[in-house]
């Protein structure tokens, strides 16, 4: 072969690299924030999940810290006023 098309070869292969090479940048980053969206989701669930039949039982009996976690399960992850966190309207879109 000559030297030439060795030359447009490696060229061609060089910019290939190049837009591949790019091509797994931008996934990784968006896997980063899939991961990211995906912490946040758990946390939100955990807080929901925190609050169980004895909280309720013991707000029933007066104390006030079984209330007042009682009352945020009740409000859920955001108050219903409020426009949804990011995170929220992220991860809606992946449905589940």
């Amino acid at each position: 072969m000559s030297r030439a098309r060795d030359e447009e070869k490696r060229g061609r292969l060089e910019r290939e690299i190049k837009r591949v090479s790019g091509l797994q940048a931008q996934t990784d980053a968006e896997l980063d924030e899939i991961n990211c969206l995906g912490a946040q989701v758990e946390q939100g669930i955990a807080a929901l999940t925190a609050v169980g039949v004895s909280d309720f039982l013991k707000a029933v009996k007066g104390s006030e810290e079984a209330r007042q976690k009682v009352s945020s399960h009740f409000l859920g992850l955001f108050p219903p006023w409020d426009d949804p966190p990011d995170w929220f309207d992220k991860a809606s879109k992946f449905g589940g």
